[in-house]
């Protein structure tokens, strides 16, 4: 761990176990690279964000358990510009824990395809169709898995 504003990283005596979650923007899934620079970007922007972690928004994820979009619900090209518009509306949202890993992602699809919103509402559908605002870790982990998202248990080798 690295405590703010600290150069030093802190290690423990014992291993903390840990899931990953690994994306499927990768070339052996999908056939394409992650663009870095703009994931960076998106990281940068949400990171900034994440401190102002909200109890409101977390029993609000609480309750509203795995809401999730699903793109059989948005067939026309109008009905997923008008869902991307909702998505952009939640991140201003104040966040919870799973809220920064959601907005990212959307916000990453979103740049990827700024000059085709249609595209970018696609992406979010296949690969981050759940609510920043209410979306509980457990329920997050259970539709990504579901999406080509691969989920390890340990980072042995």
């Amino acid at each position: 761990d690295q405590p703010p504003d600290s150069d030093t990283v802190f290690t423990f005596p014992e291993p903390v176990p840990c899931k990953v979650l690994m994306h499927p923007v990768r070339r052996e899934v999908l056939g394409e690279d992650l663009d870095r620079d703009v994931f960076e970007e998106a990281l940068t922007a949400c990171a900034l964000r994440s401190k102002e972690y909200s109890w409101n928004t977390v029993l609000h994820a609480f309750l509203a358990y795995q809401r999730s979009m699903h793109i059989e619900d948005y067939p026309t090209e109008e009905e997923r510009l008008e869902l991307l518009d909702e998505i952009r509306k939640s991140w201003q949202r104040p966040p919870i824990c799973s809220a920064v890993a959601i907005k990212v992602w959307q916000q990453y699809f979103d740049s990827m395809h700024s000059d085709d919103p249609d595209d970018a509402a696609v992406c979010i559908l296949h690969y981050m169709p759940v609510w920043c605002d209410s979306t509980t870790p457990s329920s997050m982990v259970k539709t990504l898995t579901s999406r080509g998202w691969s989920l390890y248990e340990s980072l042995e080798a």
